[in-house]
């Protein structure tokens, strides 16, 4: 399946394209058990030795927030939508939209004069769609490690969708 990538950074956004049936199924696996019992999860990433806490919270119409942190400054943070429902994919990105407007770095360059292209987000009609903000908080060889978590769990979320009787 073809999972459509906004990446909004500081300085821009850039967007991409990934089929997700060429990730390898022994790194999708720990990323699946985190949604075994529900289509949310809270807690550290299964590898024993991560640092990296996730809220993913999700719903079985196909819609969730993500966000990453390390030691409770988040690093990575987004949105992510099927397809299913269009009200509830539009109300699902609106949401993260609005966090992101909040977020001491927009409020910054609106202050500078640059307005971020956030509306440029909802424009997108691409469906499963996922929309990720990068916040500047890791040095970047540290989050080069973390590179691609938010890819990882969607196609988890997107396979356990597969099976919505243990998606509540």
């Amino acid at each position: 399946m073809i999972l459509y990538k906004l990446t909004y950074y500081p300085d821009g956004l850039d967007a991409e394209r990934i089929n997700t049936d060429e990730i390898e199924q022994t790194v999708l696996s720990p990323f699946e058990r985190l949604f075994e019992s529900s289509c949310s999860f809270t807690g550290t990433l299964p590898d024993k030795n991560s640092p990296v806490d996730v809220k993913w919270t999700g719903f079985p119409e196909g819609q969730s927030l993500l966000t990453c942190s390390i030691k409770n400054v988040p690093f990575l943070s987004g949105a992510f939508v099927v397809g299913k429902s269009e009200e509830a994919d539009k109300v699902t990105l609106q949401m993260f939209i609005d966090s992101l407007s909040r977020t001491q770095i927009a409020q910054e360059m609106v202050r500078m004069g640059r307005v971020p292209p956030f509306h440029k987000m909802l424009e997108r009609k691409e469906r499963p769609l996922l929309l990720s903000a990068i916040w500047p908080t890791l040095p970047p060889e540290k989050f080069a490690e973390f590179a691609g978590l938010d890819i990882l769990m969607c196609t988890a979320y997107l396979r356990r969708l597969e099976f919505p009787q243990t998606c509540s």
